[in-house]
């Protein structure tokens, strides 16, 4: 994970959690992180396309799973992780109806949040393989057409 760094974001309105996760994050070594105190904010931000955002369910301006669907329709490739202190979240949120392609515990482990990470950057690494090979593909095939 050293030569691919997922851009991250975190959105909580907890500043204390915030603080946490972002100081976790730099003990892992993982440092293209954004930190918002609300959905609104992550949107108006001009950091770029996140390839992973932290959402956490319970928030004063808009709840996660609607924050989710409006993540997924600015950043369509970003990995949406919601974020709950309630394990009853996961149950009553159905995560594909609102864009939402994981959920973990607030109290969870830290390792599940890197292994989000880990799972992001290997959509950005398949991603590039696909191009790559894409264009490949094309060059043979032209090369094929136009020249042999």
């Amino acid at each position: 994970m050293n030569w691919i760094k997922p851009k991250i974001f975190v959105v909580d309105d907890d500043t204390v959690y915030l603080a946490v996760i972002n100081q976790q994050f730099k003990n892992h070594g993982i440092k293209n992180v954004a930190i918002f105190e609300s959905a609104i904010e992550s949107l108006k931000s001009d950091f770029g396309k996140p390839d992973i955002v932290f959402v956490d369910f319970h928030m004063n301006d808009v709840n996660g799973a609607r924050a989710s669907k409006m993540f997924s329709k600015k950043w369509k490739k970003a990995r949406i992780v919601l974020i709950s202190s309630s394990d009853s979240i996961k149950k009553k949120v159905k995560l594909s109806r609102y864009k939402i392609d994981a959920a973990i515990l607030k109290d969870a482990d830290f390792t599940e949040l890197v292994n989000q990470v880990k799972i992001a950057s290997r959509s950005i690494i398949l991603r590039g393989i696909w191009k790559v090979s894409s264009v490949i593909l094309i060059s043979v095939a032209l090369y094929f057409l136009f020249i042999y």
